[in-house]
């Protein structure tokens, strides 16, 4: 569930089932570093909630994050059918694509760095519900800015 007290920025994408891919707990991994490299690491956590429910420990690079919300925009706005965002670190995975009004996500996520087991699950959003989502990561892209 979804801590009321964690006031972090965080964004979900939330399907017609109420299925929830969220991605939260953002946190400057290394904040005292002044290595270019190693200041812009995220440490966040993500969190696949349908019948079951898991979460994985991530870390994302700051300048991740901005080429995700152009991904979501590109679907939204009708500029692209299909977008895929896979960050540096090998495990996480988000295809869009797009049929009619509905925003199609394939999350393939591993539970264990680099080996597996995988989950993998496609949700199918309401447009609206993805404009909401893309306004959050923009909160996450703000608050977390490439130092």
């Amino acid at each position: 569930m979804i801590d009321p007290t964690d006031n972090t920025p965080a964004f979900t994408f939330v399907d017609v089932a109420g299925d929830i891919l969220r991605f939260d707990r953002f946190r400057y991994e290394y904040p005292a570093s002044k290595d270019r490299d190693d200041a812009n690491w995220l440490d966040c956590r993500i969190t696949f909630h349908s019948m079951m429910s898991q979460k994985v420990d991530a870390s994302i690079v700051t300048s991740e994050l901005p080429p995700l919300a152009e991904s979501v925009r590109l679907v939204l706005d009708k500029v692209q059918h299909e977008t895929e965002w896979e960050p540096l670190e090998p495990w996480i995975n988000l295809k869009l694509s797009r049929e009619s009004s509905v925003i199609s996500i394939n999350a393939r996520i591993a539970l264990r760095l680099g080996s597996g087991p995988f989950i993998e699950y496609t949700f199918e959003c309401r447009e609206d519900e993805v404009r909401l989502t893309l306004s959050d990561i923009e909160a996450v892209i703000g608050a977390f800015p490439e130092r």
